[in-house]
């Protein structure tokens, strides 16, 4: 069986990105670009070739129609990350291919229960499926409730989940709906902030003018939106505000929050904001309950008291000792 433990929505993104900016596709040189960036080269390869999105003859990688209209996609969209997202869960979950079984057979699993479709694994689940469902809850499909030792179909993809119970094909104008569903509320909401910042800032003509919806150019800056404290520092000069937005319940103000992000506002300290929006609907925004937390690294990533961590997944790789090229001390062998 093929192991998924080798398999990331990142390795993905960059080999996507490699392929999509090259043009000689001959193994040896894609690889080695691909390696500056990411882990595990011929997993991934292999993995694209399992769900049909590329073919190997020889030495040459050949692109499938369907993958190269994605490649041409990622290459002109701002949000990369999310074009792998979307294409994954329509080649890899939707469409059939040779996993399907497997991926059916992990998803018969989940059962209906307070309006939400889950799965409470055993220990021997647990490991057998732990690669698929890593990869699964990367891509956004799944979500994880370690507290509760569960995983959770993600609600906007339920559909999704119910038409792959009956070997269904969801058409595709339903599939792209969904995903334009998703991706319009998180824009929604950024652009609900940039109105909530041009009013904070009305007295400040200059600054308003100076804002920046920045996760439209460079969805890698850790943040969505450049704003600016009011005033000026002791220098004359503007004082930034990195706003990061959140689309969030209005029940318990729950969020994702990528290590990128985490990684910026530690960096920036009292200038990274959270902007939690509560979302009454379809685009519809509490916009008198926003939430606006400065300093988010120390006033939600660092406060173990008020807000309620859920770690999602933690990456280990082995310690290879680079003289004996084996496993350190301590290391059992199989069974053992």
């Amino acid at each position: 069986m093929f192991s998924f433990d080798k398999i990331s929505l990142n390795q993905i993104v960059v080999l996507s990105l490699v392929l999509a900016e090259s043009t000689l596709l001959e193994n040896e040189f894609i690889e080695e670009k691909h390696l500056k960036g990411a882990p595990n080269y011929r997993e991934t390869l292999e993995f694209l070739n399992k769900i049909g999105s590329i073919s190997i003859k020889g030495n040459r990688i050949i692109l499938k129609p369907e993958y190269k209209a994605a490649l041409k996609k990622l290459k002109e969209a701002p949000n990369r990350e999310e074009v792998i997202r979307e294409y994954l869960i329509r080649i890899f979950v939707v469409k059939k291919n040779c996993f399907s079984k497997h991926i059916s057979d992990f998803l018969t699993l989940f059962q209906l229960r307070y309006d939400k479709y889950e799965f409470s694994p055993t220990p021997h689940q647990r490991l057998f499926y732990s690669g698929l469902r890593n990869l699964l809850i990367s891509i956004g499909f799944l979500e994880l409730d370690p507290d509760e030792r569960k995983v959770v179909v993600s609600e906007e993809f339920v559909q999704i989940y119910k038409a792959s119970l009956i070997s269904e094909a969801l058409p595709l104008d339903e599939f792209l709906d969904i995903i334009q569903r998703r991706n319009k509320l998180a824009l929604a909401a950024e652009l609900e902030v940039l109105k909530y910042e041009k009013k904070r800032l009305s007295r400040f003509p200059i600054l308003v003018d100076m804002i920046e919806h920045v996760s439209l150019e460079d969805v890698c800056a850790g943040y969505d939106i450049r704003s600016y404290d009011m005033g000026y520092d002791e220098k004359g000069q503007p004082i930034p505000r990195y706003i990061e937005v959140k689309a969030v319940s209005p029940v318990n103000f729950s969020f994702y929050w990528s290590r990128n992000e985490i990684d910026k506002a530690r960096k920036s300290g009292q200038q990274y904001y959270l902007y939690l929006v509560p979302v009454l609907g379809n685009k519809d925004f509490d916009v008198k309950k926003i939430l606006v937390i400065k300093d988010a690294y120390l006033n939600v990533y660092r406060d173990y008291k008020k807000w309620r961590r859920k770690e999602e997944l933690i990456e280990f790789s082995l310690q290879i000792d680079k003289n004996t090229n084996r496993a350190g001390k301590n290391m059992s062998g199989p069974g053992k």
